[in-house]
């Protein structure tokens, strides 16, 4: 037992270093075009859908209890989509993410195992902009993170293990929010 607990926590760090080599040097110069193209209609698609849920019963929930938790002084704040007010990161990511969510079914990446790429936007979206970021960096970190997230997917087959296929999300926004 306490040599597969071994061998499991070397493939981890195994992963972590190859996905850290992978994502620091890139680039948006070495994305091609067509993929680059292709996440900003990912983008623009999600920020619609989201417009277009903002008063479904789901957004009106998630906006209350943005609009209750402000940021203290000085603390990291984010945009209340479709607002012009600020709430702490985390709430921003859980209205924004549940906006994408909402009426945005259609992208979903059927490979080996189904994923919704764009569970990683809200996270991004919050977190540039509560760090300063600029649009290509938003840009290059959401399609990193949304290849990082269908890869794993697939490598992974969570659901032959009754896991849903959006814990890698936990991953893949995170390699974004390093790469941020």
């Amino acid at each position: 037992r306490e040599q597969r607990h071994r061998r499991d926590e070397l493939a981890k760090i195994e992963l972590e270093e190859y996905m850290a080599k992978w994502a620091v040097p890139r680039t948006l110069a070495d994305i091609p075009e067509e993929v680059v193209e292709l996440a900003k209609r990912q983008l623009l698609n999600a920020l619609s859908n989201s417009i277009r849920a903002f008063n479904y019963s789901l957004g009106r929930g998630t906006r209350a209890s943005a609009l209750e938790n402000l940021p203290a002084d000085g603390s990291p704040a984010a945009t209340i989509f479709g607002l012009r007010r600020k709430t702490t990161v985390q709430d921003s990511i859980l209205y924004l993410g549940s906006l994408v969510r909402d009426l945005d079914k259609d992208l979903t990446f059927l490979g080996e195992e189904p994923s919704h790429p764009d569970d990683n936007l809200a996270v991004l979206l919050a977190v540039a902009e509560a760090e300063n970021k600029s649009g290509e960096e938003v840009l290059l970190a959401f399609i990193l993170a949304q290849e990082v997230q269908v890869r794993l997917a697939s490598a992974l087959k969570l659901r032959d293990n009754g896991i849903d296929h959006v814990a890698c999300v936990a991953i893949s926004a995170a390699l974004g929010i390093a790469k941020l």
